[in-house]
This record gives C-alpha cells, structure tokens and sequence, in this order.
C-alpha cells in the first residue's frame, strides 16, 4: 500500500502569486534558466557567470519527492523527505496551538481524491471523505505505523524547503545574486550588482493577470497561498484547492491571499514562510490578527506579512515596502 506521493502546493496550500521582477540597468545581464520541477514551471535567473547546479539541485529534489514508498519498506529513507518532515512536525509543535491543524503532510489521499490538481476533480461523497479522512494521522506518527490508505502529502512545505536547500547551495559556491522562483515559493538571494532592491509582484487574488502590487526588499525567501488560481465548479459551486484535513473540504476563509516574507539569515525560512502563508491564509483574518500583532512568539521584523481579504482589503505588517496598485481595486487596511 502506497504510503507517499508527493503533491505540489497546488494540492494542499498554494499556486503562484509572486512573480518576480528582475529587470535592472547593470552591465552584465542576468541569465534565467527554465525547467519544469514540483508540478510548476521553475526559472533560475543569475547574475554570476558560472553554473553553480542549482538547477541539478531542483532536479533532484523533484525526483526524490516524486517518490512513491509503500509501508512494506523499513523505512522512507529520501534524506530530504525525512528532513522536510521533521521541520513541518518542529514547527507544528511549536506554533500548531496559534493556526490550529490546517497543515498535515499525512493528508495526501484526501488531496488525490478530490483531484482538484488533475484533469477529473470531483466532490466526493460522504463515503469517500470518511474513508480519506480515517488515512490522515498525527504527523508524529512513525510512518510504518500510520493508517492503511495513508499518503503523505509535502504541497505545503516542499517548495520552501527547496528553497533553504538552494540558499544552502549558493552560500557555499560563492553566489553573488540569484532569484529561484518555484512557483509559489521564491529565493532572492544576495545583492543585485547595481546595489537597487529585488522586487516581487504580487498578484491580485480577483484577477491574476494583473497585480495587487509590488514588494521591495534585501535578500529574502518569499512565498504566498491562495486559492484563487487552481479550483473548479460543480452545480455552480467554486471548490478551491487548499483543503481542511478535519473536515475534508475546502477551508473556509475570509481571506484571499497571503504572501510571507523572510530575510535569508533565517534559519529553514524558507520552508517556514511556505508553512506560514498556508496557515494564516487557512485561518483567516483571526489567525492575521495574533501574528500582525506579533505577540506569538514569532518576532517583530523577522517574517513580514502581506494579506488581502475578500473585502477588499490590504494588510502590511511594519517593516514591508509594499507598493499597492490603485488599479487594483484594494485599499490598504490599518487595522484588523
């Protein structure tokens, strides 16, 4: 019985909503390499001018969290999956009390049998959700002891972990300036050769075509969740993507869109602000209110938060340079 398979953040958290712009006046251009990896197009854009396998590194990572490892195994021995899963169950630990269960790597068959990322999702009935949901267990639970039926299920966090594996990689190849987009997760790296600021544009969650607005900011590790881009309607219905693992349907949630920020000197950043924006985006503008107040043990100026809700509304916590579009349509919003 298949215990894992890997589904991107399309599954379970969220599909791109930073698109990074990379345009600057320097007399050595940037050079962007694109790949497919995580279920999403990935470019690599870099100012250095020597290979420093960063696109082998991704290429890897994809692979190996592209496993399948069934519970008749000794063990699921992918050194990264492991290592990915420990940090989601340090994290859980520590602040799972503030967000409460909306993340859980074991809730993979309730994310395959909602389909919502192939061509055939359905709602299922109540048969099917009782059976996904008997499969999902505590995270703490050793993986040849977790329920029949169970799959794991990293879309929440492995495209942040993919990112503190680059920045690992670029620390030690002597990497200048980099930008590593994997969708809903992205890497700045360094310091642009003309010395001006990397910029993210956000996208607006009520017409991804356009933008909510833009982030100016050093290095940081970035990453958003939404449910705006991968849904589908049956009987009139919009069913989103990042689904409950108590309930077993989409989360119910007054916001729209929430992106994370991270300076690059935190440790596993970048799998924490894939986990953040997941969790805040899941529980809505009361989870917003404990962490803009940053009585939660996070840290003033550590992670920064840009958040938008279905009221038209703009949160930014102190310490991002966000710029928001007027032709957005949003307001930016004081207070909660």
């Amino acid at each position: 019985m298949s215990i894992f398979k890997f589904k991107t953040k399309y599954a379970v958290s969220a599909v791109l909503s930073c698109v990074m712009l990379c345009s600057c006046m320097t007399a050595r251009k940037p050079q962007t390499e694109e790949m497919f990896a995580f279920d999403t197009y990935v470019s690599i854009t870099s100012y250095d001018p020597s290979d420093n396998g960063a696109k082998e590194l991704l290429a890897a990572l994809d692979e190996e969290f592209s496993q399948t490892y069934t519970k008749n195994a000794n063990a699921i021995n992918g050194e990264n999956i492991l290592k990915c899963a420990d940090i989601c169950r340090e994290w859980n630990s520590e602040f799972g009390d503030l967000f409460g269960e909306s993340i859980n790597f074991t809730c993979g068959a309730l994310t395959k049998l909602w389909g919502i990322s192939g061509e055939a999702p359905h709602v299922p009935n109540e048969s099917e959700l009782s059976a996904a949901l008997e499969t999902i267990t505590d995270e703490n639970t050793p993986f040849l002891l977790m329920p029949s039926g169970t799959m794991l299920d990293f879309g929440a966090s492995a495209k942040g972990f993919a990112c503190d594996k680059a920045k690992a990689l670029l620390d030690t190849s002597g990497a200048k300036c980099e930008i590593i987009s994997l969708g809903s997760s992205t890497l700045l790296y360094g310091a642009k050769p003309d010395g001006s600021s990397f910029k993210a544009a956000v996208k607006d969650p009520l017409s991804p075509s356009s933008y909510l607005g833009t982030i100016e900011t050093d290095a940081a590790f970035i990453s958003t969740s939404g449910g705006y881009e991968r849904y589908f309607e049956e009987n009139g219905i919009k069913y989103e993507h990042i689904l409950s693992p108590q309930t077993g349907m989409p989360v119910e949630t007054d916001l729209c869109s929430v992106t994370v920020i991270a300076s690059t000197d935190i440790p596993n950043g970048g799998i924490y602000t894939d986990l953040l924006a997941t969790a805040i985006y899941s529980g809505g503008t009361s989870v917003l209110t404990e962490f803009m107040e940053q009585d939660n043990g996070f840290g003033d100026a550590i992670y920064g938060i840009v958040a938008a809700d279905k009221n038209n509304n703009v949160y930014v916590s102190s310490g991002v340079d966000f710029t928001l579009y007027e032709s957005s349509g949003f307001k930016l919003k004081e207070n909660l």
